[in-house]
């Protein structure tokens, strides 16, 4: 199990997503959901085989193959579960077998995948039942109001271009962005889009490749978007990204840099230079990259490595970040 931070300076490219907002009453560190139905949680800056500060996990939780990991101004996890048709949440520094505070579910919203905190902490949710194991219900992303167990709107149909939507996220201007998992489109949506809408704009990565994490890169005032793609690593394209769009910058495997099957996607700006947080399905691995350069030119100098079985890593397939 391996969790690699780098420092940037040379090299290729890296990108993520939005910003941690410092928050007392919050649990401040990097928050991974695992495959393997846990969430373990390490300080900022960890470095070598630490244990996780935290791990949550057990039949109390509700967590059945989680994917999609956020957090609100409040510290609360929200936790996508793909098997268990529902957004489940827990308060602030969980740890144990502890029940989740409430659940969020839909008509039609089986297999969750991606969620997303809106500024007012409201709640986007990604369905996806055509993506391997699922729960089965709508092609879908749902719309939760701060507080809501029920949603009050949703996005979907032919005209939105969702086949089987994945990691989500919301830019700096609430535009919300949908990584298609397979085939490689993403589609940006207005604020508050709903229903049957066209998406504004979309485009396709090349070679329609697996798009796994998905971020807006807030820092160059351009909101990029940030998917991290199986095999390739980390993309960066403008968000005027057209038909046949190629990557401004990649961020590949290289040297000790691992990447093996890229999942979740952070970029924390709150730091000079940037920080980028990603986590690694295939390697049970983590890399924490601190960037050099103006977006979308960004470089990686240097990384810090955990790696161990202490760290509790196994499969982590989503993370947020808490400063």
């Amino acid at each position: 199990m391996v969790l690699i931070r780098l420092r940037s300076g040379s090299g290729p490219v890296a990108l993520t997503t939005s910003t941690p907002t410092p928050n007392p009453s919050a649990a401040a560190g990097m928050h991974a959901i695992n495959a393997n139905t846990t969430i373990t949680m390490f300080a900022l800056g960890a470095n070598g085989n630490p244990a996780a500060v935290r791990a949550l996990g057990g039949a109390s939780t509700g967590l059945r193959l989680p994917i999609g990991i956020a957090t609100d101004k409040q510290g609360n996890l929200h936790g996508a579960n793909r098997l268990a048709s529902k957004v489940t949440v827990y308060a602030s520094k969980p740890q144990g077998d502890m029940a989740s505070t409430r659940s969020l579910t839909a008509a039609g919203m089986g297999s969750p995948q991606g969620v997303a905190t809106g500024p007012t902490d409201d709640l986007y949710v990604s369905t996806c039942p055509n993506g391997g194991s699922a729960a089965g219900g709508s092609t879908a992303v749902y719309h939760f109001n701060n507080g809501s167990s029920v949603n009050d709107h949703w996005i979907a149909g032919a005209n939105t271009g969702m086949t089987v939507p994945g990691n989500i996220a919301l830019d700096s201007s609430r535009n919300l962005i949908v990584a298609n998992s397979f085939g490689g489109n993403v589609a940006v949506f207005a604020p508050g889009a709903s229903g049957n809408t066209l998406p504004i704009p979309s485009f396709t990565t090349p070679a329609g490749a697996n798009l796994r994490g998905m971020a807006p890169e807030p820092s160059s005032g351009n909101n990029a978007i940030v998917p991290t793609v199986p095999g390739r690593g980390v993309e960066l394209y403008t968000n005027t990204a057209g038909s046949g769009a190629m990557p401004a910058a990649t961020l590949a495997a290289s040297g000790t840099l691992t990447i093996d099957y890229p999942g979740g996607v952070f970029f924390d700006n709150a730091l000079s230079p940037p920080t980028v947080y990603l986590v690694d399905y295939g390697s049970s691995a983590g890399q924490v990259i601190q960037t050099a350069g103006t977006a979308p030119k960004l470089t990686v100098a240097s990384m810090e490595t955990i790696t161990g079985a202490a760290t509790r890593l196994l499969s982590p397939l989503g993370l947020t970040v808490v400063r």
